[in-house]
């Protein structure tokens, strides 16, 4: 599945995977082939998991000089999609939290916004509408991390939420001219209409929301497949 968050990667420089050992205040991350080994300076197993497929990183996501441990796992098996474990570092080590985080390769981006580093991921409720017909996209939901604790922070985001749209846009622009667009015409292109209406309603754009989703879904059954929409945003959250 092709993503529009490459653009996102190379802001960071994060690279994930290079190093095989990372070495915290207290402790020591040894990565090996099937996960990773938490040590500490007498060499002592204190944690340890295994994973299939999966790339790291530390970062401090909020900003206390203390980097967090992060595991983005590529589970396609059990979720088709990608698991970030976020793990804390200071004075003990253990799994803060986890997230299904959909096909999309989730990224760190440092957010002028609300002036934390916050994790953008994909929203695999969405996964519904992918198509074998053209490349599947889904909304992004943004995360932050304070307090100890992993927060949903969609309602504190405008920015990300409009580029996204932007770059969708873009794409349905390019395969869809407006004398193109009917019922049957638009079926293939579910998930960036659905990504493109949730984007604007996460960002609080609601009137372009809706505006979008009649420009782009001009079906009988506009009514429920809005109300799917919903659901999956509010109910699910």
């Amino acid at each position: 599945m092709k993503s529009i968050f490459i653009l996102f990667i190379l802001l960071q420089g994060l690279i994930f995977g290079q190093e095989k050992s990372f070495r915290f205040e207290l402790f020591r991350v040894d990565i090996t082939d099937s996960g990773f080994i938490v040590l500490t300076e007498n060499d002592s197993i204190i944690f340890q998991q295994s994973f299939k497929s999966f790339s790291w990183l530390a970062k401090d996501l909020d900003l206390d000089l203390n980097d967090e441990f992060i595991i983005i796992e590529n589970d396609s098996l059990t979720h088709s999609g990608h698991i970030i474990y976020l793990y804390n570092t200071l004075d003990d080590f253990f799994l803060v939290d986890s997230i299904v985080a959909g096909k999309t390769e989730p990224t760190i981006i440092d957010s002028d916004e609300i002036q934390y580093p916050v994790l953008v991921s994909g929203n695999p409720d969405f996964d519904i509408f992918f198509s074998d017909l053209y490349d599947n996209y889904e909304p992004i939901n943004i995360w932050k991390y304070e307090q100890g604790e992993l927060f949903l922070a969609n309602e504190e985001i405008y920015d990300l939420f409009i580029s996204e749209n932007e770059n969708l846009t873009d794409l349905l622009t390019t395969e869809l001219s407006p004398s193109m667009i009917n019922c049957s015409s638009v079926k293939p292109f579910l998930s960036v209409i659905a990504s493109l209406y949730a984007n604007y309603l996460n960002a609080g754009e609601n009137s372009v929301a809706v505006q979008t989703l009649k420009k782009y879904y001009p079906c009988d059954d506009y009514e429920n497949f809005k109300q799917t929409l919903d659901e999956l945003l509010f109910i699910k959250e």
